[in-house]
């Protein structure tokens, strides 16, 4: 048999997904000839597809000793690298790859995931749209541009192209994706028309019923969440965010319910994190129905699992507040004259540590017509190094001012761009942000924007640590799963408020979770009016939909508010 048919039944074998088998026939091959770049090549794609990358590796440096010049050995090269942790070798054999051949859209695709995967969100975008312009159908490349944009929270676009994927390929998946996007921004009919085409098209999935729940429970149609919840557990009962949505609204479960989320805690094919979303559903499961000491079991079990899924960094959480006293020094706060943008959106920062009410007001103040809801826009601490870096260079004496007002106006250009999407009428001039971590950026945000807007929320630090030991957190805290070493960020917190209070040139607006919930209209109002909102222009419908929605989740309970009866564990083994 010539080298050619044992080339063509190797590579037959390989389609069929008989690795094995293409695999031998591909090493016979180089065995007989040690310079067979393409046997090499593909004997590493068969490791690279069985997740041996180490021997991928290995193979590939071989073909490209023996070819230095092949772009096809430096893609597959590059991914076993990739896979193997070693991001910037990989990166290097892409590139090397592109100059190649440019025209090839998997190279551009390839870099374009290694700039996301680095959180360089403009150059992951430039190769995707470099990858498209090749082949303008490749659905892969189209959901990673998609991704990207909405890294860079341009959710209006990413739901466009959305779009595109769900509406040429009937992928539910990307029809949920746009619907999410587009309720990022507000638009809600539109989102509830998108999520409901995806269940025509795609109803055995849990996670399109959780999706749309939780933006009904948005939009306070509480009957229509508690169906969509119904409808997700009929598809995945052993989905336990199912089971944490339905008691995090205050609907206390079946006893069926509660009896399969038990057994299926108790099972050892679970993995960690659905154990900690099902110990936190059953932790709250109980506490409404005042079966304090079960309660206790499963928080106290949802907390260990998640420490341990997720180590804590307080002390650098700490350090970081202090060098926000060091940096903001009086002549650096002194730049807002020469460096303020003329920004058309008056930004809202609304400020606080977890659980202290951020999101209530957030949501409140988005009932007048002048202000839309960001919530939790990334953009400006993605940013934020960089203006750092050029404010530092200056006070140096490295670069001129007028250069730095020139960086800086592009990136201040860059978070207005994102604050635009989400006016959504003409009235609109505002867009609140609740990022958790704004409380960093009050400095950059004073220079940059003296007329911002700065809300403050307070609560008290024993509530919030009670509160947080309740909280199912998705990604990682500064604070650890402990009730001290919580209020202790807490109360750090709180001294690098009354900082930026004394050093800012621009007021703080104060808001106490107690007065908020004791009256939420009239400490709305109150607060409207301290910012420069006409109380008149509220709308009545939503804001009274708001408070309603209030009231039942105050009414579920809360740890804090349930804490006497929980301290009485705590020094129990």
């Amino acid at each position: 048999m010539s080298r050619q048919q044992k080339l063509q039944n190797a590579v037959w074998l390989h389609r069929q997904g008989r690795l094995r088998a293409a695999a031998e026939i591909y090493v016979e091959l180089i065995r007989e000839n040690l310079h067979d770049v393409e046997a090499m090549r593909l004997l590493g794609t068969v490791y690279l597809q069985a997740s041996d990358f180490q021997q991928a590796e290995k193979v590939l440096q071989r073909a490209l000793s023996a070819n230095p010049a092949d772009a096809d050995v430096r893609v597959c090269l590059a991914r076993a690298l990739h896979e193997l942790s070693r991001g910037d070798e990989a990166r290097r054999h892409a590139e090397m790859a592109k100059r190649l051949d440019p025209s090839r859209p998997d190279v551009h695709s390839l870099l374009g995931v290694f700039h996301l995967g680095a959180g360089e969100y403009r150059d992951a975008e430039d190769c995707f749209r470099d990858a498209l312009a090749f082949d303008s159908h490749d659905t892969t490349v189209i959901l990673h541009l998609a991704l990207t944009l909405k890294k860079q929270e341009r959710w209006r676009e990413a739901a466009g192209w959305y779009r595109r994927v769900a509406d040429a390929t009937s992928d539910a998946k990307a029809r949920v994706w746009m619907a999410a996007a587009l309720a990022r921004v507000g638009d809600d009919d539109a989102a509830i028309a998108q999520f409901e085409s995806a269940l025509d098209e795609h109803s055995d999935s849990a996670d399109p019923h959780n999706q749309f729940a939780a933006l009904l429970l948005e939009k306070n149609d509480f009957d229509g969440f508690r169906v969509e919840c119904s409808r997700a557990i009929e598809v995945d009962k052993a989905n336990p965010y199912t089971y944490l949505q339905l008691v995090d609204a205050g609907v206390c479960l079946l006893d069926s319910q509660c009896a399969y989320l038990d057994s299926l805690l108790q099972s050892t094919g679970l993995a960690d994190c659905n154990q900690v979303i099902g110990h936190f559903a059953m932790g709250h499961h109980f506490r409404i129905r005042e079966q304090w000491s079960d309660s206790w079991r499963h928080l106290l079990r949802a907390n260990e699992l998640l420490g341990e899924m997720m180590p804590s960094d307080l002390r650098g959480a700490i350090a970081d507040m202090a060098e926000c006293q060091r940096f903001f020094t009086k002549d650096i706060l002194e730049l807002s004259g020469d460096l303020a943008i003329d920004a058309a959106i008056r930004p809202v920062f609304v400020v606080g540590m977890p659980r202290s009410g951020k999101s209530t007001v957030e949501r409140l103040l988005a009932c007048h017509s002048h202000v839309a809801m960001g919530s939790e826009l990334k953009t400006l601490h993605r940013l934020s190094p960089r203006i750092h870096l050029d404010i530092t260079r200056w006070r140096r004496g490295n670069v001129k001012l007028t250069d730095v007002r020139a960086t800086l106006g592009l990136l201040g250009g860059e978070y207005e761009k994102c604050l635009a999407q989400f006016c959504r009428g003409a009235n609109a001039s505002m867009v609140s942000n609740s990022y958790p971590w704004n409380h960093l950026e009050l400095g950059i945000v004073a220079i940059l924007w003296p007329n911002a807007i700065v809300v403050h929320c307070q609560r008290k630090p024993i509530d919030i640590a009670w509160e947080c030991l309740g909280k199912y957190f998705a990604r990682a805290q500064p604070f650890g799963r402990d009730l001290s070493e919580i209020e202790e960020m807490a109360c750090e917190y709180e001294a690098l408020m009354a900082f930026w209070g004394d050093t800012l040139p621009i007021p703080i607006h104060k808001v106490s979770f107690e007065e908020l919930h004791f009256d939420l209209v009239d400490t709305t109002n109150d607060l409207a009016r301290k910012i420069g909102l006409d109380t008149n222009d509220f709308d009545g419908s939503a804001l009274n939909g708001e408070v309603s929605r209030i009231e039942r989740m105050k009414s579920a309970g809360s740890l804090a508010c349930s804490r006497k009866r929980y301290e009485q564990f705590l020094d129990s083994p």
